[in-house]
């Protein structure tokens, strides 16, 4: 009985309250239970749950919308990056745009990406353009799924155009006069080719004599 009212007397002083001393409160089942995300400064605490709130929103908001890519063809000349985006804005917001060129003249090659941040945008794009009739061409428009976007698709599409300098210097080599060693080589090369064309030919029952090729640098030599 001595050792129990020793422990109640304990407890009764340990829970009571003076002017300079703080009341002591044992936790109950019901207190809440501590946050799930804890910032480093507990003083911080409500604006990290903000921030990482907005974080999830975010990354389901992503998640929901998830960008469409179509492919063009047979675009018209002279329609280049910049005409192509003001014309394709129409149908949503566009986040990429790639323009296929060539790298030696730097001009269109007829076909190109865009990217819409929707893909449903895409998808309404591509049926509403494909086979639209344009400058005499019909417009090729088609929606590529996702899991055949090619990484490198949009590769540089970042970067302003810029014609290439050596398109001068390329035009010249192709124009100027081959030297006899050259001609022999590329009179060589149409040789093999026509020899090969000329058996498939005889498998297939054909009889075709091909004429002989003059092989005399001299007489087939370009001139000016």
């Amino acid at each position: 009985m001595a050792a129990d009212s020793d422990v109640e007397s304990e407890v009764s002083f340990a829970t009571s309250s003076t002017a300079d001393e703080d009341v002591v409160q044992w936790p109950s089942s019901s207190a809440a239970r501590a946050p799930e995300q804890i910032a480093l400064d507990p003083g911080n605490q409500k604006e990290f749950e903000k921030f990482v709130k907005k974080k999830h929103e975010q990354i389901q908001k992503d998640q929901e919308s998830v960008r469409g890519v179509i492919y063009l063809g047979h675009v018209p000349h002279g329609f280049a990056e910049e005409p192509l985006r003001k014309f394709f804005s129409q149908f949503g917001k566009i986040t990429r745009l790639k323009l296929s060129r060539s790298k030696k003249t730097g001009k269109s090659k007829g076909y190109g990406f865009i990217e819409f941040e929707h893909s449903e945008v895409a998808k309404i794009a591509a049926d509403t353009m494909n086979n639209h009739l344009m400058y005499e061409k019909l417009f090729k428009c088609k929606f590529v799924a996702p899991e055949k976007v090619h990484a490198d698709t949009f590769k540089n599409s970042d970067r302003r155009f810029h014609m290439p300098r050596n398109c001068a210097k390329k035009r010249f080599e192709h124009n100027r006069n081959l030297t006899d060693k050259e001609h022999s080589k590329r009179l060589g090369r149409l040789e093999k080719k026509l020899k090969k064309k000329s058996a498939i030919l005889t498998k297939l029952g054909v009889s075709y004599d091909i004429p002989s090729i003059i092989t005399k640098a001299s007489s087939s030599k370009k001139t000016a």
